[in-house]
């Protein structure tokens, strides 16, 4: 069975139904050209109930298994701090502007900001779900944008990854955190596909499209699921 919405990626209007949430009532449809699986729009939460299951979880800087998830996100993104540190040094130019990070969907508490201030490092929060955190300054640029496990939730991914490229100084990097459907034994019973607030669901193919699709290159990590695009 086929589907007249589009891919949310790569914009393909011929996905197809491979599975049903019978648990929140919604389909499950895969692209044949970046092999995306995604919910369509109209079975998507409201924000407000979004925000509500959001309330439930425990991201806080209290919480030693979050930071230690946090911790290997930070210590990614303070290596390329360091890339980009040596390469100024090699320019020594006294007006290079200082290193940024925008931590993007950084949740209520942004603890990764926390973290990564404690390390040192320039970093802003952004997450557009909530009134107190926006985004700092639209013209700021910024040498590296962590997403850590929000990608799954964008209503317009697209859309917000010309947003994130649209924030980035030349030569810059995106970090990107989120599972990989590839090698689960049953999508359909997988836990990560069980939480209505993922709506989007990526495989190594699709990350690679993802990069393609903001004319970068993605590079792997050590870390199974975190992933750098510049």
């Amino acid at each position: 069975m086929t589907t007249s919405t589009s891919c949310p990626l790569c914009n393909s209007n011929t996905q197809s139904l491979i599975s049903q949430d019978e648990r929140h009532r919604r389909p499950f449809y895969i692209c044949p050209d970046c092999a995306l699986i995604s919910v369509p729009p109209q079975y998507h939460l409201s924000i407000q109930d979004e925000l509500s299951r959001y309330a439930l979880h425990d991201n806080t800087l209290s919480n030693k298994g979050y930071v230690d998830f946090l911790s290997e996100v930070a210590d990614v993104a303070v290596n390329i701090v360091s890339e980009i540190s040596h390469s100024n040094l090699s320019i020594k130019d006294p007006k290079e502007p200082p290193i940024k990070l925008l931590d993007f969907g950084c949740g209520k508490e942004a603890a990764l900001c926390h973290l990564l201030r404690s390390r040192a490092i320039d970093c802003y929060p952004y997450d557009p779900l909530y009134d107190d955190l926006r985004l700092p300054n639209v013209v700021d640029k910024y040498d590296i944008i962590v997403a850590c496990e929000v990608i799954e939730h964008l209503r317009d991914i697209s859309c917000e990854l010309r947003l994130m490229v649209s924030l980035l100084r030349p030569g810059g990097a995106i970090i990107l955190r989120t599972r990989l459907y590839d090698g689960a034994p049953d999508f359909q019973n997988w836990w990560y596909a069980q939480d209505p607030t993922h709506i989007n669901f990526f495989s190594g193919k699709t990350m690679e499209k993802l990069a393609s699709s903001i004319d970068k290159r993605l590079e792997k990590t050590e870390h199974h699921d975190i992933f750098i695009v510049r």
